[in-house]
Formats: structure tokens, C-alpha cells, sequence
């Protein structure tokens, strides 16, 4: 059977058939974790490496999630194309893919080894200050760690819950060196202890998907949520060249901070005196 190309797919029709990979999948839940997802996101990719953003909106998340899973291949028809939104996008595209009730959804299991596993488009780190607060797609970067910290729990000043959080130094072939902080169940799921073990006998390259250049209290990071991946060693090409560029030599890994004090709780300021009502309004501004 013919399929159609994602290079090709737009809204002038609404009977397309696509065969593609699943690189990437993700719930989108806004800032209630663990909550049912706003919406479900996926990066989808063609065995020509065209890729494409989708959604599944929320009322169909349940049905699609049990359909669709990370990695797979599928043959999807009954969908919509629309201009793509205009946040949070995975990478700059002009149009992206929307499940309705009706999307088919088909199983692949007789796959090329050809057909492409991973969607990126990698940033050097000399672009990353530009990208400070932007939130219209994620950036995605190559680098040596050199750093991981342990699992921190922190509390933002706008949450009553504390958030998974954990820091990872990478340094670019320039020798330029930026700190990614995973959050939640990234934080959790990234094995800092296998890392630094076999960054100690080896360098360990990654190529870490779905990230925010984000600012707080004049420290520049990356950050890492649910739409964030990493692969770590993996044969591919940019991580290749990166072991040639690197040669014989490599600093080993490193346990680093996981900045968990600069989010510790203001200083006790003491018990402020009780009033009434009454005495607060009798409180004369100039003499208090």
C-alpha cells in the first residue's frame, strides 16, 4: 500500500495515510502533574525522515493511549491537518496533525531497519541566550556530560507540593559548558548513578530533546519536562563525530550540586504580634 509523505501532508485534504514512527510521546498536563493530560503530544517521522507534530486532544487521550505507544510504527488516516499551534511546538513546522474520534490507527510490524528512530534538530549553545523565556518550539543540544547531581525535592514559591529535580552539566566541543535541570518524572527517570559509573571509564555524549531556555534569579539553564529525551552514546552520526572531536581524552563525570538551596524556605522572621481587628484599624502608620 501507498502512503502518503509528511513532506507532503497539509490541510487541503482530509484523506491522508501515513506510515510513521512514533520518535517521541508525551502527556501535556499544563502545571497539575499527574492529572489527566490537556492534551497528548507525539513526534512523528516517515521512513524518509519527514516528521510532523500531533495531538491527541484530551477526550480521546485515554482511547489513543491505549493504541499508540513510544518507538511503534503505525498507519494513521482520519486525522486532521492544521496550522500548527503556536507554543510548545517540538521543532518550527507549518503544520501539524490533530486525532479526531475517528482516526485510524493500524499496527506496522514489518519495519525496514532503515526507517528513522530519532527526530532532532540540534542548537549550538552560542544560539541558547536568544532562546532565554521563548516558548514557541523546544531546542535540542549535543554535548559531553561532565556533571550529574543527585535527586533534589524542591518547592517553587507558587506551588504547595514539592517537584523531583536534577541537575546535568554538559559541555559542548567548544568547551563550553550549560546546566540542564530536569524536572518531575525526568528528574526520577534520568540514572544519575549509571552515568557517573561509566562516565568514569568513558566520555558519555547525549543528544537531550524538548528543552526550554529558561532564567531564574540570573542563572540561564535548560529545562527539562515531559517533553524532554535523552540518548545518551547512541549510533548516531552528530554523536559519532562528537567521539572523533574528542579523541583519547575526556573528563569524567562529575557529582555537581543539584541547586536545591536556592529554592530552601525564607528565613524564619519570627512570630509576628496578635491584633484584633479593631487595634490594627487604631494603629497609627507613623508610630509603628
Amino acid at each position: 500500500m501507498a502512503f502518503d509523505s509528511l513532506s507532503d501532508v497539509s490541510p487541503v485534504s482530509r484523506h491522508w495515510s501515513i506510515c510513521v514512527r512514533i520518535a517521541r510521546m508525551w502527556d501535556y498536563c499544563g502545571t497539575h502533574n499527574g492529572q489527566p493530560p490537556i492534551h497528548v503530544d507525539l513526534v512523528s517521522v516517515d521512513e524518509k525522515g519527514n516528521h510532523m507534530y500531533a495531538e491527541i486532544p484530551r477526550n480521546e487521550a485515554t482511547k489513543f493511549k491505549q493504541l499508540v505507544q513510544e518507538h511503534e510504527v503505525y498507519c494513521f488516516k482520519k486525522f486532521l491537518v492544521t496550522p500548527s499551534k503556536a507554543a510548545y511546538k517540538p521543532f518550527p513546522g507549518k503544520y501539524m496533525i490533530k486525532f479526531t474520534p475517528w482516526t485510524s490507527v493500524t499496527a506496522v510490524n514489518d519495519v525496514s531497519v532503515d526507517f528513522p528512530l530519532y527526530v532532532y534538530n540540534l542548537m549550538p549553545f552560542s544560539d541558547l541566550p536568544s532562546r532565554v523565556g521563548a516558548q514557541d518550539f523546544f531546542v535540542d543540544v549535543i554535548g559531553q556530560i561532565v556533571g550529574v547531581s543527585q535527586l533534589a525535592q524542591i518547592r517553587m514559591p507558587s506551588s504547595s507540593s514539592d517537584t523531583p529535580r536534577r541537575v546535568i552539566a554538559l559541555r559542548d566541543n567548544r568547551n563550553t559548558e550549560m546546566k540542564i535541570v530536569l524536572w518531575g518524572q525526568r528528574a526520577i527517570e534520568f540514572e544519575a548513578q549509571v552515568v557517573y559509573d561509566n562516565g568514569q571509564e568513558t566520555a558519555v555524549v547525549g543528544v537531550f530533546v524538548g528543552l526550554l531556555m529558561k532564567s531564574y534569579k540570573n542563572d540561564e539553564t535548560l529545562s527539562g519536562g515531559s517533553a524532554c529525551r535523552w540518548y545518551l552514546n547512541e549510533d548516531l552520526p552528530e554523536i559519532d563525530d562528537y567521539f572523533e572531536r574528542l579523541g583519547d581524552g575526556f573528563q569524567k563525570v562529575q557529582w555537581i550540586s543539584n541547586g536545591a538551596e536556592k529554592f530552601a524556605a525564607t528565613r524564619n522572621r519570627g512570630e509576628l504580634p496578635h491584633k484584633t481587628l479593631q487595634e490594627l484599624r487604631d494603629m497609627d502608620p507613623w508610630e509603628t
